[in-house]
Order: structure tokens, then sequence, then C-alpha cells
């Protein structure tokens, strides 16, 4: 089932991501909330995360320009 698929995912059970990775989030997202962004702790070892307020699931359509400064400055550190 869908649940025991996901299951798999818990600290311990698969090797940590340690790609680095951006997150970048818009926290007035009402179908995905921000309690999603949170506890990824020994799930993804080198992780950065931008919540942007005011701006809802479309980061990349409502704050472009922010998103591409995250974008600048995490590729180019």
């Amino acid at each position: 089932t869908r649940g025991s698929d996901f299951a798999r995912y818990r600290r311990g059970v698969v090797e940590a991501i340690t790609t680095p990775t951006l997150m970048i989030w818009g926290e007035a997202d009402t179908a995905l909330g921000v309690e999603l962004t949170e506890h990824y702790e020994g799930l993804v070892t080198n992780m950065t995360l931008k919540r942007l307020p005011n701006v809802s699931h479309w980061v990349q359509q409502e704050a472009p320009s922010v998103v591409n400064n995250f974008l600048h400055d995490w590729l180019n550190p």
C-alpha cells in the first residue's frame, strides 16, 4: 500500500540524502502547510530552507525575483 512505501523513508531505515538541497516554500500555501518544511534532520543532511511569507504554492510565479536571487546565491556561494 502507499503508506508502507512512505514508511521506508523513516530515519535510520534508508540512508540520508547528502546532496546539497535547496527548499523554497511559500508560507501562504493552503494545500501544503509550512509544517512540511520541518523535521528533516537525519533525512537530508545538507538542506537550506527559504520560506517566503505572503507567497502561496507557486513561488516561482508569485515571487520570481526573490526565487531567482535565492537560486543564484545558493548555486554561487
